[in-house]
This record gives structure tokens, C-alpha cells and sequence, in this order.
């Protein structure tokens, strides 16, 4: 699945998001996680993630300054690098080394089924 095909599902379900305040992550199928890098500069505006389970596409929603960058990595200077677990046992928790473990289940405002 593609970025353009996860907004549009979102969008057919009634959440309102678009491609700027987006980002999306299929799952890594070789490690259980999905991994995420969003911009630093885009941290304290509201920001949706959409993950591909390829059963599922879950969407959590981001409120605006919730997060706060010290939390975890950072790639290049740049970006937020995000590692989010797959796993049933660490579910939505951010795993990348260096990170504090935040646990983005909370986030999370709908589990969409994929056709």
C-alpha cells in the first residue's frame, strides 16, 4: 500500500488528515516494527501516522506539542527516527535505541480494515 491509497481510506472513514500532516509507515515484516522518521520542525503541529499491517490500517492521532523531541532519536540532525514494535508484547511501542520506550497506543483513534 502506498501513502495516497492509506489517506484515502482514512478519508473514506471520516478522518480528516492530509498528505502534509501525514506520514505512514508499512510494517517490517524482517524486525515487527514500522519505522517512522518525521521532521523535527513538524513535532509541535498536530500529526497523524498511518501504519500498515497489511490486515489493518491503524491511524494515531498526534495532538500538536505532546511529544517532545528529547524523547527520542534523532536521525541527521533532522528527523525524529521512530521504531514503533509490532510485537503483541511490546504493541505500539517505540523500540529504536536511544529512544524512551513512549508507548504510542494511546494515540491510536481507529483500526480500519484493508480491502
Amino acid at each position: 500500500m502506498k501513502k495516497a491509497e492509506a489517506i484515502q481510506i482514512a478519508r473514506d472513514n471520516g478522518i480528516h488528515l492530509s498528505s502534509q500532516n501525514t506520514t505512514f509507515a508499512s510494517i517490517n515484516l524482517a524486525k515487527n516494527v514500522w519505522w517512522i522518521n518525521i521532521p523535527k520542525n513538524r513535532l509541535h503541529n498536530e500529526r497523524y501516522i498511518l501504519l500498515d499491517n497489511k490486515s489493518e490500517l491503524i491511524v494515531c492521532y498526534i495532538p500538536g506539542g505532546s511529544l517532545n523531541e528529547k524523547d527520542f532519536r534523532i536521525k541527521g540532525g533532522k528527523q525524529i527516527d521512530i521504531e514503533l514494535s509490532s510485537s503483541k508484547y511490546s504493541f505500539l511501542i517505540d523500540v529504536k535505541s536511544g529512544g524512551s520506550k513512549i508507548n504510542f497506543s494511546g494515540f491510536v483513534v481507529a483500526k480500519l480494515a484493508i480491502k
